[in-house]
């Protein structure tokens, strides 16, 4: 059985920090893991794209999954196929999508995750805005905006998984400021979902 987790939240969240921190932990302990990177980072020109942007990242989120899933039973992801409704809420709110296309792409991504389900998502709550030269521009507005949509993400999340009968994936929360004891805590509960849960 396929034990597949995705550490989610907003920009600036510490994400990729955690990401790192779990495969080099796991790999020390030489466990066998396959390790999803965050592949907007390598195609950023597409985060403003509107929807052909964000279907071509859902896509490149959905091809790296199921790569993964041919070759390992337990699976760590910077990112899920559910960030994507996050990221589409502000394209909206930009007036760069539609309501349809907005709804379409929500419709598809919970469609998807029936099929393919995550045994969690790890949600990392926001941390003190920091300026990030990558991302470009006028952050702080737009990392709140997104800080907001990740929040709404969220409750979405916790009203779907409380509603399954037998609910496939859990959802946790990391709350913790400080970046070190924030990694610790996402590779302790990494480590236990994927080796030790079901013991």
């Amino acid at each position: 059985m396929i034990k597949k987790v995705a550490i989610i939240g907003p920009q600036n969240c510490g994400k990729t920090t955690c990401w790192h921190h779990i495969g080099y932990e796991l790999k020390s302990k030489t466990r066998v893991i396959g390790m999803g990177a965050e592949i907007a980072r390598t195609m950023m020109e597409m985060t403003t794209l509107g929807l052909l942007g964000q279907l071509t990242l859902l896509h490149r989120q959905i091809e790296q999954e199921l790569r993964l899933e041919q070759w390992y039973d337990k699976i760590v992801t910077d990112r899920s196929v559910f960030d994507t409704i996050a990221y589409a809420g502000q394209i909206y709110e930009e007036n760069k999508m539609s309501l349809f296309d907005y709804h379409m792409i929500r419709k598809f991504v919970f469609y998807w995750s029936t099929i393919h389900p995550y045994a969690a998502i790890i949600y990392l709550k926001p941390l003190p805005i920091e300026d990030d030269p990558q991302r470009g521009k006028d952050v702080l507005r737009r990392q709140s905006q997104m800080n907001r949509m990740f929040d709404i993400l969220l409750l979405e999340l916790k009203r779907r998984f409380s509603m399954m009968t037998s609910p496939e994936t859990k959802l946790y929360e990391i709350d913790v400021n400080n970046k070190k004891e924030r990694s610790k805590q996402v590779y302790e509960l990494v480590e236990e979902i994927l080796f030790h849960e079901d013991k």
